[in-house]
């Protein structure tokens, strides 16, 4: 997972005070200003990467070349009656599909793209606002401005473009932006990010199996919380210092986690863990997919919850092939598909045995919850454990522990 470590502190500083001065101090061109700022920005973060300023400058020229082409089909074939207007949703899902294909197949090496997950979802989320009248077409500065939101390039939030152009093209205002919360949730991210993140590295499976000691089940169990924890940190952190950010520029950018650690069920924990990827899956995939099925002549309504469970099987396939394309990532999302599956299955259960009177003291109990709540911490860390190790490193885990 990339981050703020690819990238000098002091090009961060740089990129806040300037855009600190266009926001604040620039009317008329600010939003030109603001989008010169943040492809700048871009354009550091591509040239620091890639050690090669033509190549940063290529990878950029090459992003707003395709997201060009997005705004061309979004204004034209948008508000279609017909399939063509599906065109501008989901060519940005194909631009996504050919960075994380090609490369592993060895043609198109140059389609290796930072931030290209987060890029795409956020054109295509926008697109889908147009689409719905929620928001108006935003101009083409304004729609670069959006995609190409630098703090938001390596891990998110996937931002609502409703929000962002409701802060971006209204005078800032620190009523709603205090500078003191605002800086204080920065200086929580960093300190989660580099400090409490670092630390806890040393336990995950990286840095302590590779120590040379032997190691016991014991280890594992630790291993496995430990990078759960340490992805916690370095991944909550990050959008810490990103809504710190954005609110000393009085830019509103959606929270993305809400306590995951108390979860008291994997169903919960998708509440919770990376909410606006849950908010895009839901509104993009899964909503449209239950409804289409439901819509077939030879699928009846009492097929609901069967639907519902297909459906969120495939949304959580789809999570774990946007991580990547190996075994761990699709394992990884099919055992979260099935926690979720196996939640709704349960409540179900409970209402259809339980009177409602028990069944609302059992979901208020709190020893009930704190049992609920560390088998969920438990089956999360296990399915970590997954996603941070390939196919082969597992078995090998496996094999190790096994003999010991």
């Amino acid at each position: 997972m990339r981050g703020f470590e690819e990238v000098s502190i002091y090009a961060f500083l740089v990129f806040i005070l300037a855009s600190y001065f266009i926001r604040f101090k620039l009317k008329k061109s600010g939003t030109i200003a603001f989008l010169l700022i943040n492809l700048t920005f871009v354009l550091y973060i591509m040239c620091e990467l890639h050690i090669s300023n033509r190549t940063g400058l290529k990878y950029l020229l090459f992003y707003l070349f395709i997201f060009y082409i997005q705004y061309y089909l979004l204004s034209t074939f948008i508000f279609k009656k017909n399939y063509i207007a599906f065109i501008p949703i989901l060519f940005p899902i194909f631009i996504l599909f050919c960075a994380k294909f090609f490369p592993l197949t060895g043609y198109l090496k140059f389609f290796v793209l930072i931030g290209i997950s987060y890029i795409s979802f956020k054109a295509t989320h926008l697109t889908i606002l147009v689409r719905n009248k929620i928001i108006a077409l935003p101009n083409l500065t304004e729609f670069y401005c959006y995609v190409l939101y630098a703090p938001t390039l390596f891990i998110g939030p996937i931002n609502s473009a409703k929000d962002f152009f409701e802060t971006l093209l209204q005078p800032p205002s620190r009523k709603n932006f205090p500078i003191f919360i605002s800086l204080n949730r920065i200086l929580v991210g960093l300190t989660k990010y580099f400090y409490f993140s670092a630390i806890i590295n040393q336990l995950t499976f990286s840095g302590l199996w590779s120590d040379g000691y032997d190691h016991t089940w014991l280890d594992f169990f630790v291993s496995s919380v430990a990078f759960y924890l340490k992805l916690y940190m370095n991944f909550s952190g990050f959008c810490d210092i990103v809504i710190g950010i954005s609110g000393l520029l009085c830019i509103k950018i959606n929270e993305n986690f809400d306590n995951p650690l108390l979860s008291r069920n994997i169903k919960d924990f998708w509440n919770r863990w990376h909410i606006t990827l849950s908010h895009f899956m839901r509104d993009l995939v899964f909503n449209p997919m239950v409804k289409f099925l439901l819509g077939l002549q030879f699928i009846k309504q009492t097929y609901l919850n069967s639907i519902a469970a297909f459906t969120t099987i495939i949304i959580f396939l789809l999570i774990g092939l946007w991580h990547g394309l190996e075994w761990n990532y699709l394992i990884f999302g099919l055992l979260h598909g099935l926690g979720v599956v196996f939640i709704q299955y349960y409540n179900i259960f409970l209402t259809f045995i339980l009177s409602k009177k028990i069944y609302q003291f059992y979901t208020k109990n709190s020893f009930v919850k704190i049992i609920s709540t560390i088998i969920t911490f438990c089956y999360i860390s296990f399915t970590f454990f997954i996603f941070e190790n390939d196919l082969a490193s597992i078995l090998d885990i496996s094999a190790y522990l096994i003999e010991k």
